[in-house]
This record gives C-alpha cells, structure tokens and sequence, in this order.
C-alpha cells in the first residue's frame, strides 16, 4: 500500500484536509516545564475528580484509574486518541489480527463509537451526488440515516445466512454499466461481515477472501464495521482469527 493507491479512494474534501495547528502542538506540550496557552489545556489540577474506580459484574474484580491516569483521561489528547489506549490498542489488533503496525501501512485512530467511525468513513470516501456504495440488502439502519442525507446512491448487494453473497456482488459489478447508465461504477463497498445488522448472518473465511478478490479486480474499497469479532459463538470465530483483519479499510487500497 502507498499514499497514491489510498487518495485514489479520497474524496476532494479529504485530500484538502491539513493538520489542525492546534494539535500540531500536543507532541511539545510533554516536555518537562512546558507551560503553554496556545492549546487551551486547562490546569489538570483543577479537575473536580481525583481517580475512577468501576466494579466489574460476576467477580471481585475493578478498573481503577489512579489520580495520575485520571488527569490524562480528563485532559485533551491528540487526535487519534489518548496514547496508552491507542497502544493498548495497537497490541490487541496485532496479537488477535496479526496486523502489523510497523510496516507502516496500519494506524488505529479512537472514535465515539461505531457510528461515528462510520460517518468518518463515508464522508472521507464518497462524494454526494456523485458515488454509489455498494451495501448490504438489507443493512443497518444506523447507517442509513446518515447516508440519505449524505446524497450518495446506495446499491443493495442480495445476502443469505451467511452475509453478502459474493457471486450476486460480482453479478452487480459486471451488469453495472448496462444496468446504471450516466452513473459512475461503484468504489466503496460496506459489509458488516460479524453478526450482521439485522440479518445476524456471518461472513466465512471463504466469503470474505471471494469478496475482497472481487473488490480488487474492479479497484473498490472495502469498509467493513466489525465490532462483535470477540463474542461469536461459532467456528466463524476461529477462522476470523486465522483471517488477515482488514478493519474498516480494507486492502483493496492495495490493488
């Protein structure tokens, strides 16, 4: 993967984006005696609240953050998230995935939540009025909501207990031309490939390799939204172990 097969993917919008000069600062805010009032930090002795401590259900156990950890939790962080966490993180992903964060080609950035991650997402890889996203018939609602107003087309891809069916993506890729005059072939891909909203299906091992051949044949990106990987049930979770995580780019970046 190179910078130059990611922008294809971008968005004019995206492309024009330059680091906040704010933020730029935060690296030189650690340094011993630095006192700054470029950043707007407040003084974290002024923090109401000393330490947390939260019970966990069913044993003994608590997570406790010490007064120290408290003042770095409450304070403002870079933008890709607060470094412990993104660390921890980063570990996760490399000992569950066995992504490698050193070849520089992965990077984890922290999000309010799923759907925050994914509005990112979308608004960094689709132009309104002008890109279609291939997704999921039917998909999460969530994700809806925010895509009719975004103005994109959207283009249902048929699935069965098992998630998307690869031959009908294929079917719609290679019909798209005859079948969507004046419309421009589709580049992002959405999926949820674990526990699908609201089929519940999941994607095998077998599936996600045809759909992620497909999307490289055609040069489409791939964003999937897997956030229950860790609670299947079922051998799904094993292969997904064995599995290269792709995340919610995927590396059809790559073709």
């Amino acid at each position: 993967m190179n910078s130059r097969n990611v922008e294809r993917f971008l968005t004019k919008t995206s492309l024009s984006r330059t680091p906040s000069p704010i933020r730029a600062l935060v690296p030189y805010l650690s340094r011993e005696g630095m006192i700054s009032l470029g950043g707007g930090m407040p003084n974290v002795d002024t923090f109401p609240i000393a330490s947390v401590e939260l019970k966990l259900k069913g044993n003994d156990g608590a997570l406790v953050l010490d007064e120290d950890e408290t003042k770095k939790a409450l304070q403002y962080s870079p933008s890709y998230g607060l470094p412990s966490l993104v660390a921890h993180l980063k570990r996760l992903q490399q000992d569950v995935h066995y992504v490698h964060f050193s070849d520089g080609h992965h990077d984890i950035i922290v999000t309010n939540g799923s759907q925050d991650g994914l509005t990112k997402a979308f608004e960094m890889l689709l132009t309104p009025d002008q890109d279609t996203l291939l997704i999921e018939s039917p998909t999460y609602s969530g994700s809806l909501a925010f895509l009719g107003p975004l103005g994109v087309n959207l283009k249902g891809v048929s699935t069965d207990s098992g998630g998307m069916i690869p031959s009908e993506l294929r079917r719609v890729l290679d019909n798209w031309d005859s079948e969507n005059k004046g419309r421009r072939k589709p580049r992002v891909l959405y999926t949820i490939p674990t526990g699908s909203n609201p089929t519940g299906g999941s994607l095998s091992l077998e599936r996600k390799n045809e759909i992620y051949d497909i999307c490289v044949q055609v040069s489409c990106s791939s964003e999937q939204a897997e956030k229950k990987h860790a609670i299947q049930e079922d051998e799904t979770a094993s292969e997904g172990m064995k599995s290269s995580y792709m995340g919610w780019i995927t590396k059809g970046f790559s073709s």
